[in-house]
């Protein structure tokens, strides 16, 4: 009777402690081939938040560049301009898309080529601590 009374109280302490924050999901990345001789490019895609409370992507790292950003473009007076942007919120439940022409990540001073089929990899941080690495594709879009 012991033994399982030990193991109910074990199962439910795990349960009960049981870390119940869900990571985001980064979907559908991919990042823009560019000439050889440019020295910027971008990454775009979907990141899906699943948990209920929102959170910011505050940072992205790679070694493909100097300077990696997270950007938004902005229509100002008939002018698309290029932004840089703090952070960039994922509401709870909810999902944020980066996608060319608005927010995206952008890679400023490259080191290495962006060549369809070549794969990189990202480093994503948010607000709340988590961080997540990804593979990423290079794609002639």
């Amino acid at each position: 009777m012991k033994l399982v009374v030990k193991i109910f109280v074990s199962f439910f302490s795990i349960i009960l402690w049981a870390d119940t924050t869900s990571s985001p999901d980064i979907v559908d990345f991919w990042i823009r081939a560019v000439p050889k001789v440019s020295k910027m490019s971008a990454a775009f895609g979907t990141i899906k938040n699943s948990s209920e409370k929102p959170i910011k992507l505050i940072k992205v790292t790679s070694d493909i560049s100097n300077t990696v950003e997270i950007h938004t473009t902005k229509n100002d007076d008939g002018i698309m301009k290029m932004r840089k942007l703090p952070s960039l919120s994922i509401p709870a439940k909810g999902e944020s898309v980066l996608r060319p022409g608005g927010n995206h990540i952008m890679f400023i001073n490259l080191k290495k080529e962006m060549i369809p089929k070549k794969r990189f990899r990202l480093n994503f941080e948010f607000d709340d601590g988590q961080k997540i690495s990804k593979e990423v594709e290079v794609l002639q879009r």
